[in-house]
C-alpha cells in the first residue's frame, strides 16, 4: 500500500498529479452587495521603517538613520502573488493608529487623496480603530469556462524581525462552481482557520483549526470558476514609522488689482505683498492658517495645491520617496487699504478753492495782461520757478470724467507737511538750483513736488530786487500768488479690490515616531494591524486511492497496562454522500509485536463502535463479567513496551478527496514495578 503524505502539518493520501487553477485576478472586495463593508485598510506598506544597520551607532530618533520598508525594493504586488514561488514578492494590507500629537491643523500629513469620478476627499490613514483588520480577496478566471479544483494552499507574510506578525486568521473561503449546469456557492470552512509562525499555536481550541507557516484547506473536488477568502488580524503591533511633514522656506506673492489706478497707487507707495503673521521661515506649514490668519475671500488653488503634500491611495508612498521641496501655489480676493494726500488752495483766477493738480506756466494772454500790472519802478523778473506759475486744479478730490487732483502717495515717509520735510525744502524756495551737502537726507519725489506747490501758494522766499541789482522785482505770476492761510491738504483713505497670489516653498523634513516614545509630554501610539500575503495558490489534486502511514516504534521503559489512541481528523462530505459509503476513510490499528499483526482500534473521539475497541489492556486479570465495553482485554506473553500506530486511509473509487489527520495521539499507562 502507498505511503501516506505528511505535508504541511497534515497526513493525506499521496497526490498522483496535480495542476494548478489558472487564476487571472485577484482584487480586493471592498463590500458586500448590501454594503457591509468586507476590507477596512489600505494596500501595502508605506509608513514603517526601521534602523539602517550603517547608520546604527547614530541617535535613534535620527531621521536618517532609517530607511521605509519599501525602500528596499520588495515588490509588494497584490497580482504577485499567486503562487510565483518567490520569496521575495508578498503583499501588505495594513491599517494605522498613530497619535496626531501636533492638532487636527496638521491632519493633512496623515492623509491619502482619493479620486473617484473627479471628486477628490481625503482618506485619513492615522486613525485606526481597535477593531480586527478586514482583507476579502475575489480569486478568479476572466474566462468563465469551470476548472477542477479541490484544495487551497495559503502561505502568509509574518513581516519583519523586529515587528513580526505572529499568526493570521482566515474566517471564510466561499467558493463558487458549476455543478451539473448551476452555480453553486458554499462557505468550506465551518469555522476560521489561524495561520501561524510558531509551532505550539497560541489561543487555538482545535488543532485542525492550527496551521504552521502554511495553510492547506483540502476540499471536495468542484468545478471552480471564483474563490472568495477573508483574512482578519486582530493582533495589532507596537511599530516605529518614518512621517514626512513640511517646513516653509519661502514665501512670495503679487496682487491683480480690479482697478489699474489702484495698482498704481500700491506700487507708489511700496506695499509688499506677504500676509503678516501667517507663516514663519521654517516653521511648519499649515496651511489652515491662510483661511483664519488672513482677509482672504473665495481662496482659490488651495485645496489643489495641498494635495501636492499629499500622497494618492493608489501611489501612497509618493510623499515619502519623492523630492524634498514643493511650491504650493494660490490665490484668494482681498482689498487692501491705502493712503495718500491731496492740496486744497484758492484759485485767484477762478476765485474760489480747487484741488491742485499741477502748476502750469501763464499763457500767452495772461502774460500780456500780467505785463500791464508791472509798477514802473519795478522789474519783471521771470527766471524764478515757483512765482511763475499758475495754478491748474479740480472742483472735486474724487476721479470724474474731467480728471483728477495730483495724489501724494507718501508711504513710509508719512504726513507730507511734517516740518522735518519743510526744513529740508527751504534752502530750494530760495535757490532753484540748490544742491544739498553730501550726507543730507534725500526728499522724495512726492515730497518735493508737495513742497514746491506749496512755495508757489504761499509766495515764500521771493528776493525784492533783481539779481545782481537794487531795482525792485516783479515776479510774473503775482497775481496768482496766495497766501499760507489759503492752503491747506486732505488724508484720504482708499480700499483697493485685489486677488492676491501666493507661492509658498516648502520643505520635506521626516521625524520618526515610535510607539510608547515621549512627545511633546505625551506618549505615542503607533500600532499597525497587518495582513501579509507571500503565496496563495488552488490546485486541482488526483489522490491514490489507499495508502498507509505507520509509525515508529513508541517505545516505554515500564510495561504499558492500558493504550489508547486521540485523533484530530477530517473527511470530505462527499464520501458520506457517495454510494460506497461501506468504505471506512480512515481507519487505526496499533501493533505491539513490532507490525507483525496489527489490532484494529478506535480513537476516543469517534462514536461509540462495539466492534471496535477504544481501551486495549494488556495482562489484566479481570473477570469477564466485570470487563467493560469499548475494552479489548489481552495476555500476551510478553510484556508490551513497545508500540507501532497504523492510519489506513481509503477513498471512494468515483471521489477526488482525502481525509486528514491533523494529529494524533497515543496513550498509555505504564506498571511501575
Amino acid at each position: 500500500m502507498p505511503l501516506s503524505s505528511v505535508v504541511d502539518g497534515h497526513l493525506s493520501l499521496p497526490v498522483v498529479t496535480g495542476s494548478v487553477w489558472p487564476v487571472q485576478a485577484i482584487t480586493i472586495k471592498q463590500k458586500d452587495g448590501n454594503g457591509n463593508i468586507l476590507s477596512n485598510g489600505t494596500a501595502g506598506n508605506y509608513h514603517m521603517a526601521t534602523r539602517d544597520e550603517i547608520n546604527s551607532g547614530e541617535n535613534a530618533t535620527n531621521p536618517d538613520s532609517y530607511k521605509y520598508i519599501f525602500e528596499k525594493q520588495i515588490v509588494n504586488n497584490l497580482q504577485l502573488i499567486y503562487m510565483d514561488s518567490n520569496p521575495n514578492t508578498y503583499f501588505e494590507y495594513e491599517k494605522l493608529k498613530v497619535s496626531n500629537l501636533n492638532g487636527e491643523d496638521y491632519d493633512y500629513e496623515f492623509q491619502y487623496l482619493n479620486s473617484i469620478n473627479n471628486q477628490n476627499s481625503y482618506v485619513p490613514w492615522n486613525n485606526a480603530t481597535d477593531d480586527p483588520l478586514k482583507l476579502t480577496l475575489e480569486i478568479e478566471r476572466l474566462d468563465t469556462s469551470p476548472l477542477s479544483a479541490n484544495s487551497i494552499n495559503i502561505l502568509p507574510f509574518f513581516g519583519y524581525d523586529e515587528n513580526g506578525i505572529s499568526s493570521l486568521k482566515v474566517t471564510s473561503i466561499v467558493l463558487e462552481s458549476v455543478e451539473n449546469g448551476s452555480t453553486v456557492t458554499e462557505e468550506i470552512l465551518a469555522s476560521p482557520i489561524v495561520i501561524g509562525s510558531t509551532i505550539v499555536p497560541s489561543g487555538v481550541e482545535n488543532s485542525s483549526s492550527y496551521f504552521y507557516k502554511k495553510g492547506v484547506i483540502k476540499f471536495s473536488q468542484r468545478n471552480l470558476i471564483k474563490a472568495t477568502v477573508t483574512f482578519v488580524q486582530e493582533n495589532p503591533v507596537g511599530i516605529t514609522i518614518k512621517h514626512a511633514y513640511w517646513n516653509v522656506s519661502k514665501v512670495v506673492g503679487h496682487f491683480d488689482f480690479a482697478n489699474n489706478k489702484d495698482y498704481f497707487a500700491i506700487n507708489q507707495i511700496g506695499y509688499v505683498p506677504v500676509p503678516s503673521g501667517v507663516w514663519v521661515q521654517g516653521a511648519r506649514f499649515n496651511p489652515s492658517l491662510i483661511a483664519t490668519k488672513n482677509q482672504l475671500s473665495n481662496i482659490n488653488g488651495l485645496d489643489t495645491a495641498k494635495n501636492l503634500l499629499i500622497p494618492t491611495v493608489t501611489n501612497p508612498e509618493l510623499v515619502n520617496s519623492s523630492t524634498a521641496s514643493r511650491v504650493i501655489k494660490f490665490s484668494g480676493d482681498t482689498s487692501l487699504s491705502y493712503d495718500y494726500y491731496v492740496m486744497k488752495a484758492f484759485d485767484k483766477k477762478k476765485q474760489k478753492y480747487v484741488y491742485v493738480d499741477e502748476l502750469d506756466s501763464l499763457n500767452a494772454e495772461e502774460y500780456l495782461y500780467e505785463k500791464t500790472l508791472v509798477p514802473q519802478n519795478k522789474t519783471i523778473f521771470v527766471d524764478w520757478w515757483p512765482a511763475s506759475y499758475k495754478i491748474i486744479g479740480f472742483d472735486s478730490k474724487e476721479e470724474t470724467q474731467y480728471g483728477a487732483p495730483k495724489k501724494f502717495f507718501t508711504g513710509e515717509y508719512g504726513d507730507p507737511d511734517a516740518s522735518k520735510w519743510e526744513a529740508l525744502m527751504a534752502p530750494y524756495a530760495s535757490d532753484p538750483n540748490y544742491i544739498p551737502p553730501q550726507g543730507t537726507e534725500e526728499v522724495p519725489e512726492a515730497i518735493f513736488q508737495w513742497w514746491k506747490l506749496k512755495f508757489k501758494l504761499n509766495g515764500t522766499e521771493k528776493l525784492t530786487s533783481y539779481l545782481g541789482t537794487s531795482t525792485p522785482a516783479y515776479y510774473l505770476g503775482e497775481l496768482y500768488t496766495i497766501s499760507s492761510s489759503q492752503v491747506s491738504s486732505e488724508k484720504i483713505s482708499k480700499q483697493a479690490v485685489a486677488k492676491a497670489n501666493y507661492n509658498v516653498s516648502v520643505l520635506k523634513n521626516y521625524e520618526v515616531l515610535t510607539d510608547g516614545q515621549l512627545y511633546k509630554g505625551k506618549n505615542l501610539e503607533v500600532k499597525r494591524w497587518a495582513i501579509g500575503i507571500r503565496d496563495i495558490s488552488i490546485d486541482s489534486e488526483v489522490y491514490q486511492n489507499s495508502s498507509e502511514m505507520i509509525s515508529k516504534p513508541f517505545n516505554f521503559p515500564y510495561p504499558v497496562e492500558y493504550a489508547m489512541l486521540y485523533s484530530d481528523y477530517s473527511v470530505p462530505i462527499d464520501y458520506k454522500n457517495n454510494p460506497d459509503n461501506d468504505i471506512e476513510p480512515i481507519s487505526y490499528y496499533i501493533s505491539i509485536d513490532d507490525a507483525a499483526t496489527w489490532l484494529p482500534i478506535s480513537p476516543v473521539e469517534n462514536p461509540f463502535n462495539s466492534e471496535v475497541p477504544e481501551i486495549y489492556a494488556f495482562n489484566q486479570n479481570v473477570s469477564s463479567e466485570l470487563r467493560l465495553p469499548g475494552v479489548a482485554y489481552l495476555d500476551p506473553q510478553n510484556s508490551v513496551n513497545s508500540i507501532r500506530v497504523r492510519i489506513v486511509f481509503k477513498k471512494p473509487y468515483n471521489v477526488n478527496g482525502t481525509p486528514l489527520v491533523n494529529y494524533y495521539q497515543l496513550a498509555a499507562k505504564v506498571k511501575r514495578s
